[in-house]
């Protein structure tokens, strides 16, 4: 709110590529040239300290816990359903990512790796003002991208809106090879997919009073795609090495993923009296539905067809969740006491439709079908306080979250000649406490120690809880469990800061009931996949960021290695006992020829490790370089990236379980040519204010206040 206004000046401030905090560290996206024409997984990739799987699934530390926010609200989706919600969220749209490893209880306990928390852009100066951007990207087909966004700031309304598209053609391929007893299967599969996504925010506050703010925000996206799986499985029998059958399965997928939320909330800010009250009412909807078409074509060696299966998977997901939260603060006995209130209500629902193509007819497997729903009511609350004390700081919290739960499998089993309904349910009620101690010892400033312990929970994603099966071939399939149990996890750790830029994390985990993709049989030879909880699983990490600069050179380094050990039996030779020590190196050079061109280099590098709890992977990485040149009086922007310069990044696996042992690997359309421009135009300066805005807490501590901070 605009008040005893100070002169108008004009700032320019470049943030840096990252920025250390003692809970993590902020990647600014626009600050790097190789963010461009990428999506939300793309940038995870490259984001310090992560890793992303095979499937898909985001790691960090050795752990794969990690739980997403757009915006400060937590995304509900996770595994397969996260990956391709992150895809439909362009790199032009996001402002910064946050990587959040200690949590304080303000926060959601789901996540025990930490917090993503992705910001999405949305300008703070006065007047009228936006930008307009559009890229090409080309590797083995051709992508396009395009999108803008507006505000319009007065004394007492603030309006905003943005909207991004992204539309492309895509390529990956994978192998799997497994020997179980005396049978070889080898699958070589390639995916050619091509899809439009596209992704808008709308929004407008009221600054009601001086100390009383009004919002309102709608904001959502949708991907409409089409992927052709050519699959080609040989069988062998490994005594005679003779090739029995080979199945041609030549699949194809059409999904199409709609997402909408709406925000409501209220700030009230009492800067005399340091008092900060925030309400929010939140209401988000995700529809997700699968089309499938999946010829199954057995062939004798002599190329004759001997046999077909052919199938029709039809699923519908609907995701609907209303939230009600309530955070206040206020000085409590020279310092600062803060607590809350959540309430989550999510209601899911499933409907898996199996067709099999009978005499050139559908007939729907009522067996094979079903409905699976899910209800899941979340009741938390949190008290923390803080003090700055001479010396050193301290905060304790304590969080406490009732969870209510039930899943629900509705079907038909045949009874003689007719089919009979039948209902299994499956009910849940657990209660925790996540305390949350953080001490910082800062009497040298020059060189800050920070002391944390927290405790977290990871619940099941609603979809592997579904028992029923998925097929991806006559021989593969993918089925939930509904009995898994959260995962419970504690870590210490211990950072050092030294001259605010160079920090050394060391941590120790223990997480209980781990989460794990087993490779396992059914039926003798059939291959499925599902989730189990693990018994244990322990990590060591140390972390290492490095961040320089010099005249016009600048350069980032983040180091985090990590030893994990994984132990559970399930009986029967059916035993888990891994270990591993892996490492993960991400880095970034830069260098500014002059004021309008400069040049940038980054890599990232993982070494073999284990995903899952169950495979052992290969080592990944891969180069990016890139030019940026500022056009237009500096309101023009031109980036031209190439992705993957050697054609380095794959992927890759084994694992060794129940008498089965697995080989896969595989690469994606990585090494890419880029090029991006976009053009800031209108008002773009600040009205400088005595009054502090009533989220500059929160912005100090993103870093998106600092351009301000470096006017005053």
């Amino acid at each position: 709110v605009p008040v005893n206004e100070m002169d108008v000046i004009n700032i320019t401030y470049q943030r840096p590529l990252i920025e250390m905090k003692p809970d993590g560290l902020v990647f600014n996206v626009d600050s790097t040239i190789n963010s461009v024409g990428q999506n939300g997984l793309d940038l995870m990739r490259k984001s310090p300290g992560v890793v992303v799987d095979k499937d898909e699934n985001l790691t960090m530390n050795g752990k794969n816990g990690i739980r997403v926010y757009i915006d400060g609200k937590l995304s509900p989706l996770t595994g397969t359903e996260l990956s391709e919600f992150l895809k439909t969220i362009q790199s032009s749209a996001i402002d910064q990512i946050e990587i959040i490893t200690s949590p304080s209880a303000k926060y959601d306990a789901a996540g025990n790796a930490g917090i993503i928390n992705i910001k999405l852009k949305k300008t703070k100066l006065v007047g009228t003002n936006g930008s307009v951007q559009a890229g090409y990207a080309y590797g083995k087909f051709s992508k396009y991208n395009g999108g803008f966004n507006i505000n319009h700031r007065t004394e007492k309304v603030n309006l905003y809106a943005s909207y991004n598209i992204n539309h492309g053609k895509n390529w990956n391929n994978a192998h799997f090879n497994r020997t179980l007893i005396d049978t070889a299967f080898n699958q070589d599969a390639l995916i050619i997919g091509q899809g439009t996504s596209q992704n808008y925010k709308a929004g407008v506050d009221f600054y009601v009073s001086e100390k009383s703010t009004i919002g309102v925000m709608a904001s959502g996206n949708n991907r409409q795609s089409e992927n052709s799986n050519s699959n080609n499985t040989t069988i062998r029998y490994i005594p005679t090495n003779e090739t029995s059958n080979t199945i041609v399965s030549n699949n194809e997928d059409i999904s199409k993923r709609n997402n909408t939320n709406i925000n409501v909330n209220y700030q009230y800010n009492d800067k005399a009296k340091n008092k900060t009250l925030t309400l929010d009412a939140d209401y988000g909807n995700f529809n997700i539905n699968n089309d499938q078409y999946q010829p199954n074509l057995y062939y004798q060696t002599d190329g004759t067809l001997s046999n077909s299966n052919i199938y029709n998977l039809i699923t519908g997901t609907q995701i609907d969740i209303y939230t009600l939260k309530a955070d206040y603060e206020q000085p409590f006995l020279k310092g600062k006491i803060s607590g809350g209130i959540k309430l989550t209500n999510t209601g899911t629902k499933n409907d898996f439709n199996y067709n099999t193509e009978v005499n050139n007819a559908w007939e729907n497997d009522k067996e094979k079908s079903n409905i699976f729903k899910y209800q899941e009511n979340i009741q938390a609350a949190y008290g923390q306080y803080q003090q700055q004390l001479k010396g050193f700081s301290l905060q304790i919290g304590l969080r406490a979250e009732n969870t209510i739960t039930k899943g629900i499998s509705e079907g038909e089993k045949l009874n003689g000649s007719s089919y009979l309904p039948y209902t299994t349910e499956n009910p849940r009620n657990y209660f925790n406490i996540f305390p949350n101690i953080g001490v910082t010892i800062n009497k040298n400033p020059m060189s800050m120690w920070n002391l944390n312990y927290n405790k977290r929970i990871d619940r099941p994603n609603y979809q592997d809880l579904n028992p029923f099966e998925y097929k991806m071939t006559d021989y593969s399939y993918r089925r939930g469990n509904i009995n898994l149990s959260p995962q419970i996890t504690n870590a210490v750790s211990v950072t050092h800061t030294y001259k605010y830029m160079f920090n050394t994390r060391l941590e120790y985990a223990h997480t209980s009931n781990v989460f794990a993709e087993l490779v396992d049989t059914i039926n003798g030879y059939k291959l499925f996949q599902t989730k189990e909880n693990l018994a244990t699983q322990d990590i060591i990490s140390l972390n290492m960021s490095i961040p320089f600069a010099y005249k016009n050179f600048s350069s980032f380094v983040n180091i985090n290695t990590y030893y994990s050990m994984f132990k559970a039996d399930y009986g029967n030779g059916r035993t888990i006992d891994l270990d591993v020590f892996a490492a993960n190196f991400y880095a970034q050079v830069g260098y500014k020829f002059n004021d309008w061109l400069s040049a940038e280099v980054s890599g990232w590098y993982t070494t073999p490790s284990i995903w899952q709890g169950t495979f052992r992977s290969i080592a990944m990485g891969g180069v990016d370089a890139g030019l940026q040149a500022r056009v237009l009086k500096g309101k023009g922007n031109i980036k031209v990236s190439m992705g993957d310069l050697f054609n380095s990044m794959k992927w890759g696996g084994s694992s060794n379980f129940a008498g089965q042992y697995v080989n896969a690997y595989g690469r994606w359309e990585s090494q890419q040519f880029r090029i991006n421009f976009s053009y800031n135009f209108g008002n773009n300066k600040i009205k400088m204010q005595q009054r502090k805005a009533g989220a500059e807490d929160e912005m100090n501590r993103t870093g998106e206040s600092q351009g301000m901070q470096q006017g005053r």
